[in-house]
């Protein structure tokens, strides 16, 4: 057994560190007009930013928030940041509510991640979901705070989830774009394809059925 004050504290500090920079990573390098998480600099003309990574930032905010090491105010001005320019200058209407793997970050403008993926991917929307909705559960204020949850709630509603079964009740396709349709394979598993499907049946609006779900 360690001693609190011992090797044991010692980890638990490196741990925090750890945490720390996590944050940092997502709250310092990020996209300065859309505030979202940047992708790997692959030294291309526009750097990506990542929607899905986006997600996980977000609820990273909460986190530093809940553990005081970023002010709520700060949080709450980032998140808006984030959710206003996803509402207004994103390309989501065309995509059924749902985003892309990667946006530009300046234009809203979808970047393809693949030759056959040049539009909607509905697991890193859920991942951004997730994130989102983990946000508006905490900021549960007012003022700013509803602002933000009603932006939240709007985005939320808007992703046509049972438009990614493609009507076959059969699962989720994973990419969906105006130009290609479907593309790629259904979604199957118990890994990141876990939360889009409890996510695409718990939708208020446009939720897929039970079957598609099984």
């Amino acid at each position: 057994a360690f001693s609190p004050r011992g090797e044991y504290q010692e980890d638990r500090q490196l741990l925090e560190e750890l945490r720390k920079s996590a944050l940092r990573y997502r709250w310092e390098d990020c996209e300065p007009i859309a505030g979202l998480a940047y992708e790997a600099d692959f030294g291309w003309d526009v750097r990506p930013v990542a929607v899905g990574g986006s997600g996980f930032g977000v609820a990273a905010v909460v986190v530093a928030v809940d553990r005081g090491w970023i002010g709520r105010d700060a949080a709450v001005e980032r998140l808006l940041k984030i959710t206003t320019f996803l509402r207004d200058e994103t390309g989501r209407n065309e995509l059924h509510g749902a985003f892309p793997h990667w946006l530009n970050g300046a234009s809203g403008e979808t970047i393809p991640f693949g030759q056959n993926d040049d539009g909607a991917d509905i697991v890193e929307t859920s991942l951004l979901m997730q994130g989102l909705l983990i946000a508006r559960a905490y900021f549960n204020g007012p003022g700013s705070e509803k602002d933000l949850r009603d932006i939240i709630t709007g985005l939320w509603e808007d992703v046509d989830w049972n438009w990614f079964t493609n009507g076959e009740e059969n699962g989720l396709y994973w990419h969906w774009s105006p130009t290609k349709g479907y593309t790629g394979l259904t979604i199957l598993g118990y890994n990141e394809a876990l939360i889009t499907y409890v996510l695409a049946a718990s939708s208020p609006t446009r939720p897929i059925s039970r079957k598609a779900y099984n």
